[in-house]
């Protein structure tokens, strides 16, 4: 039952490839911890996941409010090609030919978003049983740095005796603008993770399958989506970018004709999303 480091070390490289680490919803089960008008403090505790022993944590990617919807990013679950990335491709190489700022902005907003989901318990909330905690990517980049330390210090912070409560307080935009934030700290005083641990087995056998919480929009529906937001646009007043109605049923793009080499155009987008945490949909 113990968390497996190597995975975790691979996620955050993932996240982050400067730390040298060594190597549609039915959403009943969502918690987010909630700003209120200022901020709130909670305690929770991640569980080990009967679905995966070795890694609680799953990714998912996301496309955020396009035409008024969000839906998980078919490139990266299940269909294998994604229209709205293929679009945001189509935009890029629009930026890199023109300088135009406005395509910058508008690739950020289609390109897909990490959000991941893991199963805890909630500190007051016991009753409630496991659930699943919905991570920002910077949130999510915190707790994967404290897991890598905490096991650098023989710590498993899943150990449903010697583990590890987390601290997360969320902050509204009222008080840090522009979107909020979510910070995160390990408490650094082992503790068992139920006051009464002869329920534990019960309390693991129902922690929710991460996967079942989610279902891919049909790709007609994406596709529907992208024209709906790409023509409503192209109908702003304020808008100096031009698009193409039916976008959805271009062909993938060609790699844009640019002297910036890959590892340059990696390092942009890198500095693109920085920050990544704090963006509305967090």
């Amino acid at each position: 039952m113990a968390i497996d480091i190597e995975r975790i070390k691979a996620n955050l490289n993932r996240l982050d490839p400067t730390q040298k680490t060594g190597g549609g919803n039915s959403n009943n089960n969502i918690w987010k911890p909630d700003a209120g008008e200022g901020s709130n403090t909670y305690n929770v505790r991640f569980v080990p996941y009967k679905f995966d022993e070795g890694n609680p944590f799953r990714e998912f990617y996301w496309h955020y409010n396009i035409a008024g919807k969000n839906f998980l990013c078919p490139k990266y679950h299940g269909e294998g090609s994604c229209p709205v990335c293929d679009f945001a491709s189509t935009v890029w190489k629009e930026f890199t030919e023109t300088g135009n700022e406005s395509y910058k902005e508008m690739f950020k907003k289609l390109m897909p978003k990490l959000r991941a989901y893991a199963p805890v318990i909630v500190r007051g909330e016991e009753n409630k049983g496991v659930r699943v905690w919905a991570i920002s990517e910077g949130a999510y980049k915190q707790v994967m740095k404290t897991v890598v330390s905490c096991d650098e210090e023989g710590i498993d912070i899943i150990d449903p005796k010697d583990g590890l409560d987390f601290k997360v307080t969320a902050i509204s935009k009222k008080v840090k603008k522009p979107y909020g934030a979510i910070e995160v700290e390990a408490m650094r005083k082992t503790s068992p993770m139920l006051e009464d641990m002869s329920s534990l087995s019960s309390v693991l056998e129902n922690c929710p399958n991460i996967d079942d919480e989610f279902s891919p929009l049909p790709i007609e529906d994406v596709k529907k989506a992208l024209d709906e937001y790409a023509n409503r646009f192209e109908n702003e007043p304020s808008s100096d970018v031009g698009t193409t109605r039916n976008v959805s049923d271009e062909k993938s793009p060609s790699t844009p004709k640019t002297e910036t080499s890959s590892n340059d155009l990696q390092k942009e987008l890198d500095d693109i999303f920085s920050g990544a945490g704090d963006l509305p949909f967090e």
